[in-house]
């Protein structure tokens, strides 16, 4: 199996869940639950890891799938929210936004696309932290 189908696999098999614990509060705009914001929190920590794994195993695509995966979803977010294009904003707020919907528990934003946006950043920010992270212990480990 290739590396991309393998990280496809992963975003799937974390986001569509976790997307759906949140659905409830996200398609009505309230405020997410504890649970909820755990489930978020959760999906971050799994972004974080595989970072963390991917980095270890030195799989470089890993930083340029992720820089995709979350520009290229933030843009269809973005343009899709504005010109109000449902075939493309439900699904993409399904697997992009829907699992990070929790974050409001925490943040004191509404919920509108400033809230996505950032927790987008956070989740793609820890991502690449991960990253590098397990890079470096992987150096540090062969040393």
């Amino acid at each position: 199996m290739s590396v991309n189908l393998k990280h496809i696999i992963f975003i799937l098999v974390t986001s569509i869940p976790v997307s759906i614990i949140n659905f409830s509060a996200y398609l009505m705009g309230y405020k997410p639950s504890p649970s909820q914001a755990f489930f978020s929190i959760l999906f971050i920590i799994l972004w974080l890891i595989y970072g963390i794994f991917m980095g270890f195993k030195k799989i470089k695509c890993f930083t340029l799938f992720s820089t995709l995966y979350w520009s290229i979803g933030t843009l269809l977010f973005i343009l899709s929210y504005f010109l109000q294009l449902d075939v493309i904003f439900i699904p993409v707020a399904i697997i992009l936004a829907g699992p990070i919907y929790g974050l409001e528990y925490f943040l004191n934003i509404s919920s509108d696309i400033t809230l996505v946006i950032l927790s987008i950043a956070i989740t793609y920010g820890l991502s690449i932290c991960g990253y590098l992270i397990g890079k470096n212990v992987n150096k540090t480990y062969k040393e």
